[in-house]
């Protein structure tokens, strides 16, 4: 038996066991609504998610440490981009990491798509070589710039319509628990026919 057919077999198996299960919680909604509705109760419990939310959404200034501190970051922005152009255009170079890139291409557009990747590569190291030398020197010509672009989205008040109960379902289910009840015991019995058939042919 190889392995598909072994997953075929315990997916069967596990589903005609569920199947056995459906049938059951069917039996008991008709037999029993009023057990099943009132331990519904006691286990049905809500967990508000806004505290979670909470500390995520709150608002976290990093800008006074940012400038606090620009030499530092300066000097790190302009070091890291002059090692990249290093690799880059000096060892192993240009020529020799496309050459590179080419033969890691498995396709066409891969072989077209990675030279490209890497001129985007150089431009956006220049880029922040150019914003490092900037907040080294004078960080204060981005903060107009960091003002207008900077923005705290609070979503605290989109994710209320998910931190509310909707039990309009369930109290459908409750007010007929025996007739749910039915459709639930022919569901499982379908489920399990269904299995028990496949399996015996």
């Amino acid at each position: 038996m190889n392995l598909y057919n072994e997953i075929n077999l315990w997916l069967s198996d596990a589903i005609f066991w569920i199947g056995v299960l459906v049938v059951i919680i069917g039996l008991l909604f008709i037999i029993v609504p009023g057990q099943v509705d009132r331990f519904a109760s006691r286990t049905n419990k809500w967990i508000s998610t806004s505290q979670f939310f909470e500390s995520l959404d709150r608002h976290r200034d990093q800008d006074q440490f940012f400038y606090l501190h620009h030499r530092i970051v300066g000097t790190l922005i302009v070091l890291c981009s002059i090692y990249i152009f290093n690799l880059i255009l000096v060892n192993p170079g240009y020529e020799v990491m496309a050459r590179t890139l080419e033969q890691m291409a498995g396709s066409a557009f891969t072989s077209w798509l990675y030279p490209q990747l890497l001129i985007i590569l150089v431009v956006a190291t220049f880029i922040a070589l150019f914003v490092g030398v900037i907040i080294f020197i004078r960080p204060a010509m981005l903060k107009a710039f960091d003002a207008r672009v900077n923005r705290w989205v609070d979503t605290q008040g989109k994710l209320e319509v998910f931190d509310s109960t909707h039990s309009l379902p369930e109290d459908k289910v409750k007010n007929n628990l025996r007739f749910y009840g039915v459709i639930v015991f022919l569901g499982g019995c379908y489920i399990t026919l269904t299995i028990y058939l496949a399996q015996a042919s």
